[in-house]
């Protein structure tokens, strides 16, 4: 009864979120839904059935639902873009904090700017020319036009993805000049020193691309990656490696785990502990990658103990708690919604593809990988359709020839960056063992991508259908534990 009722109050929650997310009826409807439950509670209470006690989920459910569309009215910013709406279209001049690290691609560099405009914080997006020579923390003055942001594809919702970072205007190739530098915390301006400093390092021993994969692998630097070199890892199903997603850490993880396999249960979950952390700082600690790493330490707490269903039932809570701390990742959030569903696969499926799949050897670990990717694969393929339309078919087959040689690829890049630290030399000594399993990852990549029915796109997948395969999904879960 009570793990129903705790049960019912968190799907209310989450329900009232991702309601609000989609259609606004004002605070008065929320409070409505509020007193709507107080009064049925009282009304199950004051009932003639008081023995039984199922009456009281309906109440239950709909005072969580209140709570989580209050929760979204509260995040929701857009009551103050009054301000920018008035200077929508026009030439004026601001000042303004980055954020963060510009983000360099082929045409351009993207900035997030913190400015303060009649006394209310915005933050802005500006987008310049390549080689941008300022970077986190500065102060800087933007002279331009201040334009809405806008959809530039039917197949991508950019405003709602700004939007999840309270992004709703931008300005376009304006004049910036530098006022300050210093401006951010000390911490994350010491964090992308030491990223940028470890990426020249890396490209000082290692040729271009494999340099920039390397970068991808270790921190998500995926922004110099040649064209057609991302298309490839597209194609080919790999472009997680690269782009620091929940996908990625949860298979780099599952991987560390593997080659500690030897520790005590304590130390492997210490030493995995410390590495996936570790990792999330080398990154910059942004949010998706922290995130991710929480959901991925789930993940490797319930491989280590069994304790599928705890496990389970603690990624639940730890993703709400994210969700109220941020209620937009709930539908805007696509690292999110991914990190959510591969970790969720790794949880659930495992144990049931692990007992059909004894026939595979698992002599240098063939049949964990093969469980591992599969795992994630399907848990996460419905919503890649339903999202981007695009489905590799060699995705499996090109996961398994990279993603054992990943781990060792992203620790000699380590090596290989600390080195650079202490000597160029001795930098060298790492370097071409790294550049080796870089090529291999490139070529295998190459091989994949160049086939002809590599991948497939779906204009349309109904979300209908989406929600039929999950479902589908929990209830073959459900049996299967069932008959155990």
């Amino acid at each position: 009864m009570e793990l129903g009722l705790v049960a019912t109050f968190f799907g209310g929650l989450l329900s009232g979120i991702f309601f609000r997310s989609f259609i606004d009826l004002g605070v008065s409807f929320a409070i409505f839904l509020a007193l709507l439950s107080i009064t049925l509670f009282f009304t199950w209470k004051l009932s003639s059935q008081v023995g039984s006690r199922r009456g009281v989920f309906v109440p239950v459910f709909l005072f969580a639902l209140a709570l989580g569309i209050l929760r979204f009215d509260i995040a929701d910013t857009r009551d103050i873009l009054v301000i920018l709406e008035r200077l929508d279209g026009q030439v004026i001049k601001i000042e303004g904090v980055m954020i963060d690290e510009p983000k360099e691609k082929d045409k351009n560099t993207t900035l997030i700017v913190e400015a303060i405009i009649e006394g209310q914080h915005f933050n802005i997006l500006v987008l310049t020319k390549p080689y941008f020579k300022y970077n986190y923390g500065d102060k800087i003055s933007i002279f331009g036009r201040l334009e809405e942001v806008k959809n530039f594809t039917e197949d991508f919702d950019y405003v709602a993805y700004l939007a999840k970072d309270e992004i709703y205007y931008q300005f376009l190739n304006p004049k910036i000049s530098l006022i300050s530098k210093g401006n951010g915390t000390y911490l994350q301006e010491k964090l992308f020193e030491f990223k940028n400093s470890f990426l020249e390092n890396i490209n000082l021993v290692i040729s271009e691309p494999e340099a920039s994969l390397m970068g991808g692998l270790i921190l998500g630097a995926k922004s110099s990656l040649d064209k057609d070199l991302t298309n490839d890892f597209k194609r080919a199903g790999l472009i997680h490696i690269v782009a620091l997603s929940g996908y990625n850490v949860t298979v780099v993880a599952d991987n560390l785990m593997r080659l500690i396999w030897f520790l005590p249960l304590v130390a492997r979950l210490l030493v995995g502990t410390i590495a996936i952390t570790l990792f999330a700082l080398m990154t910059g600690g942004g949010s998706t990658v922290v995130r991710a790493s929480l959901m991925v330490l789930l993940a490797m707490l319930a491989r280590a103990t069994g304790r599928i269903y705890l496990v389970g039932s603690a990624l639940l809570v730890a993703a709400t708690l994210m969700i109220l701390y941020d209620p937009k990742i709930l539908v805007f959030d696509i690292s999110f919604q991914l990190s959510f569903l591969a970790t969720a696969g790794l949880i659930f499926f495992t144990p049931i593809l692990e007992k059909y799949l004894k026939f595979i050897t698992d002599r240098f670990y063939l049949r964990e990988m093969l469980v591992s990717t599969l795992s994630a694969q399907l848990a996460v393929w419905p919503f890649i359709l339903y999202k981007m339309g695009n489905f590799s078919l060699v995705s499996i087959p090109a996961n398994l020839l990279v993603g054992p040689v990943v781990p060792y690829t992203m620790f000699l890049g380590f090596v290989t960056g600390l080195a650079g630290y202490i000597s160029y030399y001795l930098s060298l000594l790492f370097s071409p063992i790294a550049y080796f399993l870089l090529l291999y990852i490139v070529k295998v990549t190459e091989f994949f991508s160049s086939l002809s029915f590599a991948s497939i796109i779906i204009a349309f997948f109904p979300l209908s259908l989406t929600i039929i395969i999950y479902v589908a999904y929990l209830i073959t879960v459900l049996l299967i534990d069932t008959e155990r």
